[in-house]
């Protein structure tokens, strides 16, 4: 039997439970940066030449290519700081089960972290595939570090007092000045299969991209790739403080 290069031949069952945890509805809390207005444009054009990596030079090249890759919408693309509740399949988040410690105090240290720091400046510099993902990755390039203090405090603040068990990368130092966005997700195997993809996708030029995230947002997420609708979302703006209560934040959450 000829060998069959596709998506069989390179993930375990484990790897197929991840595709599916990022395409059903899970529920979770996470921190993010979705991206500015003015970044989403060089993101876009990224998707298309990655669309037309994966089925050649063919009409309505983004939408034949959906057949083999999810792409975010790009208004959702977003880098994820830090994970606060691992997601899960029945339901919305319930405070009880997830969070240790009066949560409006937990909310109190998101906004003093937020509030503390200044905006993050990314600069993106290549594609990556991680296993079925396709992501973009760079790095921070601001002086100030804005995002390592922002995840040193994070960390220092939530771990202990709240229970909030976080990635391996968000809770080392040398990871901190690194960030990811995810553009798409892989679920089937392209036509000239997985190898052929990944090398192509190392060839596309990336014009180094530079932009900035100036706002933070706790997401009570439906799904893992942060598309809306959302259960519930606070938005805070880095290096300000809020204008809303407590109270009033954690209504915008709509936990259980």
């Amino acid at each position: 039997m000829p060998h069959r290069d596709s998506l069989e031949d390179y993930f375990s069952s484990h790897t197929v439970d991840w595709t599916l945890q990022f395409l059903e509805r899970r529920w979770g809390l996470t921190l993010v940066s979705f991206l500015a207005l003015k970044a989403q444009e060089p993101l876009f054009r990224l998707q298309q030449d990655i669309a037309k990596t994966v089925v050649g030079k063919e009409d309505n090249q983004l939408l034949t290519s959906r057949e083999y890759v999810e792409f975010h919408d790009i208004e959702h693309i977003h880098g994820t700081h830090f994970v606060l509740t691992e997601s899960q399949p029945n339901g919305p988040v319930r405070v009880s089960d997830t969070i240790r410690g009066d949560p409006l105090q937990m909310l109190l240290q998101i906004e003093k972290a937020a509030a503390d720091v200044g905006p993050i400046e990314v600069e993106a510099t290549r594609l990556e595939i991680f296993n079925v993902f396709i992501l973009l990755c760079g790095e921070c390039v601001d002086v100030n570090k804005n995002r390592q203090k922002l995840l040193t405090e994070l960390n220092r603040t939530l771990m202990g007092t709240f229970g909030v068990k976080p990635r391996p990368f968000e809770n080392d130092p040398g990871k901190f000045g690194e960030m990811h966005f995810t553009l798409g997700v892989i679920k089937r195997s392209p036509p000239k299969g997985y190898s052929d993809l990944k090398e192509r996708l190392n060839e596309i030029p990336i014009e180094k991209t530079r932009f900035t995230l100036d706002r933070m947002s706790l997401v009570h997420h439906r799904h893992n790739s942060l598309k809306p609708p959302h259960e519930g979302i606070i938005n805070f703006t880095l290096g300000s403080s809020s204008a809303a209560t407590l109270d009033q934040m954690y209504s915008q959450l709509h936990m259980r």
